[in-house]
């Protein structure tokens, strides 16, 4: 059983959450620079102030911590590698 009673529900709810913390986006279409994944890696602060200090969105963030989970982005020291997704 979901928490929400329908899917539009869910949806709306999450596109007012976005939409709400994209206004910080300043640098939407710039690639992730390796200072920027490094605060992202450590994780010790919200994501909306995380947002506001580098100027991404939640969604960006949320989406780099994947990949840094995943292995897409592979962080070695001060080191900044993009592997291939096979």
């Amino acid at each position: 059983m979901t928490w929400f009673k329908d899917i539009a529900d869910r949806n709306a709810q999450r596109f007012r959450y976005y939409s709400k913390h994209r206004k910080q986006a300043v640098r939407s279409r710039m690639p992730l620079k390796k200072s920027e994944l490094l605060y992202i890696k450590k994780h010790n602060i919200s994501d909306v102030e995380l947002s506001k200090k580098i100027g991404r969105s939640v969604e960006a963030i949320q989406i780099a911590r994947w990949k840094i989970k995943v292995g897409i982005y592979v962080l070695s020291g001060n080191q900044l590698y993009r592997q291939a997704v096979t």
